[in-house]
């Protein structure tokens, strides 16, 4: 760290310190940042200051992994992984939800998720000076920098200036103050954990014993059949399969292939299967399966993903998928579609795993 930045840090210590609220001046903020001669220290500033206060994000959601996500996105967009055009209907969408999430008057937790969102915007603007005003509480919340918005989540929420509690704001500036050499250091983070997908234990449904039952379930699925058998005869492969989700309307599709036995799966040309698909209007067939095998059993529920896998032997094999929550719907779908979708395809609560259970109770559209 340089020498100007030592003293500056140095003053902003004691300023924090006879601060009747412990607050740092907004000046004082912007000659910090000013000091970097690198915009990716400023970058790093902000983000290793949130990153300490993502405990109070688990803390209230454990289960969700939306400030981790949108963490490690903004950080690849840092690294030059992904450009601007990519972050930003993604950042746009983490804002709305984070806004939702303070609908559950979990401030502290909700707020974090917003400053996160904040420092994303401020990250793809280049632009990490404030203008200079007494009190930032007379701003928009919209126009609230980051730091701001973090320092209230960890003042539990506060939302005027009787709300700040001056030992916790202390603690907080001098956090950040604390994360300016590991900024200027360019310190990096620890990479994302990525958890090993685990299948949900699927409670056993009675609806798949019944698909053979009912004329219309038999000529749906013999229709499937006959769309994607020839793929394996055309190909000379053993096997073929297709992994078709439908949450809400929406309807993806992937194929897989072995071309011998024992060999790995191989994943299918995503155009071919694209086409194929639309040809035979493959999405209107997955959505009448899955309403018919629903209508069987209600209390069930209705399944995610379905899995048919088709031999040389023309012999179909079903694999359907209620209560695993696949990373494939990271990317593909929303946790408001899970919510819409129960509205249709409701099931009884021991049918409804707890994922499926925290996006009903929790993600209620504004």
């Amino acid at each position: 760290m340089n020498t100007a930045l030592q003293k500056i840090k140095q003053s902003a210590q004691q300023e924090i310190s006879q601060d009747k609220l412990g607050m740092l001046e907004i000046s004082t903020r912007n000659s910090i940042f000013n000091l970097f001669n690198d915009s990716k220290k400023s970058v790093f500033l902000l983000l290793h200051t949130l990153k300490d206060y993502e405990y109070m994000w688990d803390e209230a959601w454990p289960q969700d992994k939306s400030w981790s996500d949108l963490f490690y996105t903004i950080l690849d967009f840092v690294d030059q992984n992904i450009k601007k055009e990519e972050l930003e209907p993604f950042l746009r969408k983490q804002h709305t939800y984070m806004e939702r999430r303070l609908q559950e008057k979990k401030y502290d937790a909700a707020y974090i998720g917003l400053a996160l969102v904040y420092a994303g915007y401020e990250i793809i603007s280049g632009n990490f000076i404030i203008p200079v005003i007494e009190d930032e509480f007379s701003l928009e919340p919209e126009e609230w920098s980051s730091m701001f918005v973090a320092s209230l989540s960890y003042n539990g929420g506060a939302e005027d200036l009787n709300d700040l509690i001056p030992e916790k704001n202390r603690f907080f500036w001098n956090s950040f103050l604390g994360n300016i050499q590991d900024a200027y250091d360019l310190k990096g983070f620890s990479p994302k954990v990525v958890e090993t997908e685990k299948e949900q234990v699927e409670l056993k449904r009675t609806q798949p014993n019944h698909i053979l039952d009912s004329e219309k379930t038999r000529f749906l699925i013999n229709n499937l059949d006959d769309i994607y058998s020839p793929i394996i005869k055309e190909n000379n492969w053993v096997e073929f399969k297709v992994e078709s989700y439908y949450v809400n309307g929406k309807h993806s599709m992937i194929g897989f292939y072995k071309y011998a036995e024992g060999s790995d799966w191989e994943k299918y040309d995503n155009t071919k299967l694209f086409l194929l698909n639309n040809k035979h209007k493959v999405k209107d067939l997955v959505k009448e399966l899955r309403i018919s095998m629903y209508d069987k059993r209600p209390s069930e529920g209705a399944w995610y993903k379905l899995e048919l896998i088709l031999d040389l032997n023309d012999t179909p094999l079903l694999h359907f998928y209620y209560d695993t929550y696949f990373q494939f719907f990271e990317k593909w779908t929303d946790q408001l579609d899970f919510y819409k979708d129960f509205k249709d395809f409701s099931r009884d609560e021991e049918y409804t795993p707890l994922w499926l259970k925290d996006i009903i109770i929790y993600n209620k559209p504004v």
